[in-house]
């Protein structure tokens, strides 16, 4: 059986990858993991940077944990396995690691498509996760 792991942040794009995975797995009785990647974000303020407590931090968890599972149940398909994850990490390198753990065969991004300046000023999840993964990239565009 393979094993493909999707990132997904919720988004519409996320969701088409995840829907592309799922259609993948389906047609090569492959299981399905969707990792959610998340990091605090840190505030500079005039006395230091901002830092969360334990009880931001279990409130945000809590929520992310409910998103994954809503996300999951918005994608099951009969005779599909589809598990989450939520890790906190930057994208790239937590989805990647998860990868590596799981003995993923495949990862399943989408993106926004951004193309010409924007895409070298702002970089590409999907482009990093192409250039560092050790398995292949399925970059699931959205449709226009």
């Amino acid at each position: 059986m393979s094993n493909i792991v999707c990132a997904i942040d919720f988004s519409e794009q996320s969701n088409a990858a995840l829907a592309h995975a799922v259609g993948l797995a389906k047609r090569l009785g492959a299981k399905v993991l969707a990792v959610h990647a998340w990091q605090l974000p840190v505030y500079a303020v005039p006395d230091g940077v901002a830092v969360f407590g334990p009880e931001v931090v279990a409130e945000i968890t809590t929520g992310l944990q409910k998103q994954v599972a809503a996300t999951l149940e918005a994608h099951r398909v009969d005779g599909v396995t589809i598990e989450g994850k939520l890790v906190a990490g930057a994208p790239v390198e937590a989805t990647l690691e998860v990868a590596k753990e799981a003995g993923a065969d495949y990862v399943v991004i989408g993106t926004h498509g951004r193309t010409g300046v924007a895409r070298f000023v702002l970089g590409s999840v999907a482009e990093r996760m192409v250039r560092l993964s050790t398995v292949p990239v399925i970059v699931v565009p959205t449709k226009s």
